[in-house]
């Protein structure tokens, strides 16, 4: 939480600093204007993506949202085919984030395939 915070509150000095120089260029009363939804929500996507995902990882796991991540995925070879013998260690992330969703009965989560090149887990929740 405390980077998430960190990056919210320099957003909010920001918009304050704005807001102070645009009142200095008018002649006008000073009137603060408060941050839009929009740009509300901006801050909050531009926080996510600038958290590092271990660090997202390691506050899941602090908060026993998630189990301890494992530092590799072990799959045995008689399993799989030769070409698939080695696992991405971002897939292995997803798929157990996923099933510890699953366990704690999340029925409304929909997982939206996600390529190859991404590197996002893209989630659907019903409201």
């Amino acid at each position: 939480m405390k980077p998430l915070k960190a990056h919210m509150r320099h957003q909010w000095v920001k918009h304050l600093r704005d807001e102070i120089e645009k009142a200095n260029l008018s002649e006008g009363k000073f009137t603060l204007r408060p941050p839009s939804r929009f740009e509300l929500v901006e801050w909050v996507n531009e926080a996510w993506e600038n958290i590092p995902r271990k660090t997202i990882i390691k506050g899941f796991t602090k908060c026993k949202i998630i189990s301890t991540m494992p530092t590799s995925v072990e799959v045995p070879e008689s399993t799989v085919e030769p070409a698939e013998r080695f696992v991405d260690d971002g897939a292995a992330e997803t798929n157990l984030v996923l099933e510890t969703l699953l366990q704690y009965d999340e029925s409304n989560l929909d997982v939206i395939a996600m390529r190859e090149d991404e590197d996002e887990i893209n989630l659907h929740c019903d409201e």
